[in-house]
């Protein structure tokens, strides 16, 4: 039993880093942006591209906008824009393999 402990601690921690690898957004390949429910879809491409995304993508429905990006902006810039998240397109779409 005391060895349980510390080997899911080990697991836990491990499972982190690899989620967080495997999500984080890397410049020049499609994130996903993640944007509040009241926007339209058209406010979420302005947003995207006054971040400084390339649009790659725009579902019709949900939140997101798929873009790329040659430089990440900041944090308070993307917390002034009504950004929830950007993660990796491709990580996020896991074995699903949806195509971007």
């Amino acid at each position: 039993m005391r060895d349980f402990l510390p080997a899911a601690l080990l697991a836990a921690v491990g499972l982190c880093v690899l989620t967080i690898a495997t999500i984080t957004p890397v410049t020049d390949e499609p994130a996903v942006i993640f944007f509040s429910s009241d926007l339209s879809q058209t406010e979420r491409v302005t947003r995207a591209v006054e971040l400084g995304g390339t649009i790659v993508s725009v579902p019709t429905t949900g939140r997101t906008v798929f873009v790329t990006f040659g430089d990440f902006p900041s944090f308070q810039q993307i917390n002034d824009f009504g950004v929830i998240a950007i993660l990796n397109a491709v990580g996020a779409s896991g074995c699903a393999g949806q195509r971007v």
